[in-house]
């Protein structure tokens, strides 16, 4: 396995960087009890099921290897931005994976792929919409002819749908915090931005605040 490095500027603040809390990711995701994190396993497992075998694949956000370890033998790069993440994912991952500790939009910003699927879980709801749309179109000149780019992440339906969950869960800080505070995204929004790039979309839902979007190229 190897492990390499790439610029880190651009697309992540540093404030992002999960360095602290990489130690317990992997026992938080677990419990689904919670809102945010309700539906992670179904949603990796669905973003994984549109990967074939031995394909070149990029997961963007890899954080602790979790996507990759679902993912059918393929030639994988991982790219996250946290070197502990990194660290805990060269551990569980196969040792023909690539991992690269560098920020998505940096890593994208330079010549790579072509790749036949990029996929990213939890990970680009910590960019802003403007963000996002420039990492959908650095992901789009990576892909390959008729690539895929596979999405799970904190997502809200529209506007009104953030305002009705953000009531909903009022009482709990915790998850009305991250409501107000990180860049869930805005599914309205962000099917047409892939949509103008040539993608056909498709999207699911798995709780309140984790949906799936796959866009495809062809």
């Amino acid at each position: 396995m190897e492990t390499k490095g790439r610029g880190r500027g651009g697309g992540y603040p540093r404030a992002v960087n999960h360095d602290r809390q990489a130690a317990a990711y992997d026992r938080n995701v677990a419990d689904e009890s919670h809102p945010v994190r309700a539906g992670y396993g179904a949603c990796l497992d669905w973003v994984a099921s549109h990967v074939a075998q031995g394909e070149r694949v990029l997961d963007l956000g890899s954080g602790t290897g979790n996507l990759g370890l679902r993912l059918p033998p393929c030639r994988l790069t991982c790219v996250d931005v946290s070197a502990e993440m990194t660290r805990i994912a060269r551990s569980k991952l196969p040792r023909h994976a690539i991992l690269v500790e560098a920020d998505l939009l940096a890593f994208l910003g330079e010549p790579c792929g072509p790749f036949d699927a990029v996929v990213s879980t939890y990970a680009v709801h910590h960019l802003a919409d403007p963000a996002k749309e420039a990492l959908f179109a650095r992901i789009r000149a990576a892909l390959a002819p008729r690539g895929r780019a596979v999405f799970g992440d904190l997502m809200l339906e529209n506007a009104a749908a953030r305002e009705g969950l953000f009531a909903k869960y009022a009482a709990d800080p915790s998850v009305a915090d991250s409501i107000r505070e990180e860049s869930y995204w805005d599914v309205a929004s962000a099917v047409p931005a892939l949509e103008r790039l040539g993608f056909s979309v498709e999207t699911r839902r798995f709780s309140d605040l984790s949906w799936g979007v796959a866009a495809r190229l062809g």
